[in-house]
């Protein structure tokens, strides 16, 4: 008896033998991967035989290879992300022992950016990974987004304009809402690595509130632009691909649409239209 059947002779004394995963090689040499369910039967005389259907899932073992790929691919540029704002506070902690009141001041800025940055990295993978649950409540939009301005750390070389019109109070989920907001922002400061000007505008338009997002930035493609608000794609060295995607899934949850309107070198307009019943 060799292994192969002693292997099965003691499965059998447990019952049937299920999706045993196996990869198989053929006459020509190649191989490919089986699903085995081996059955134990006891012939005459006492003889242990086994049925053995074996079912090809070699489709499949690709498909589970190409999705750790995936995870492999987000895990490291989830690391890499989380490492650059933990980096930079790190050192901003390690001046501020030797430096002056206004580089103080300088530095403690830089690590209160990182942390907020640190904490959308999480907030987005949560989202990400967990069905959303939305508590609605009637509230009023433009003081949302206000407070979220405010909790919003600027660059200097970053301009930012608002205007807001008469909009009436809607129903909308708070944190969700306003990680979307936070998520638009930082999309469009991102994109003007260089400084640029942000403006930011709300305005009835018919049954609908709509806020627009426009920066100066560099702008995107139209390539770029047919995959923009799929999970983990990027083209920042900072990112990693969900703000946008969540800030979509957020916005449709809501029962309103969005659309990002870009040109390169120009700049990006992002428009967000929410139903005001």
């Amino acid at each position: 008896m060799n292994d192969y059947d002693k292997f099965y002779k003691d499965m059998a004394k447990k019952g049937i033998v299920r999706d045993v995963e196996i990869q198989y090689k053929r006459k020509d040499g190649t191989t490919f991967w089986g699903s085995l369910t081996s059955i134990a039967s006891v012939a005459v005389g006492g003889e242990v035989r086994y049925v053995n259907i074996i079912q090809d899932i070699t489709l499949r073992k690709m498909e589970e290879e190409e999705e750790l790929k995936a995870i492999s691919k987000a895990a490291r540029s989830i690391a890499h992300d989380i490492r650059n704002p933990l980096s930079s506070i790190r050192t901003a902690t390690y001046l501020l022992r030797n430096c002056s009141e206004d580089e103080k001041f300088k530095m403690l800025k830089l690590i209160d950016r990182n942390i907020i940055y640190a904490d959308i990295l999480v907030k987005n993978l949560l989202d990400f990974s967990a069905p959303q649950k939305y508590e609605f409540v009637e509230e009023d939009f433009n003081a949302l987004l206000r407070e979220n301005l405010t909790q919003t750390i600027f660059p200097d070389n970053v301009n930012l304009t608002t205007r807001y019109g008469e909009i009436p109070r809607i129903r909308l989920s708070r944190d969700q809402l306003g990680r979307a907001f936070t998520n638009l922002i930082m999309n469009a400061i991102q994109a003007m690595p260089d400084g640029g000007g942000l403006d930011i505008s709300t305005e009835q338009v018919g049954g609908f509130i709509e806020l627009r997002i426009r920066d100066t930035g560099v702008g995107m493609s139209r390539e770029t632009l047919e995959k923009i608000f799929e999970p983990f794609f990027t083209t920042k060295a900072k990112g990693i691909g969900l703000g946008l995607y969540n800030a979509k899934k957020t916005i449709e949850g809501h029962g309103g649409i969005i659309a990002l309107n870009s040109e390169e070198n120009k700049g990006s307009t992002a428009i967000i239209r929410l139903p005001i019943s």
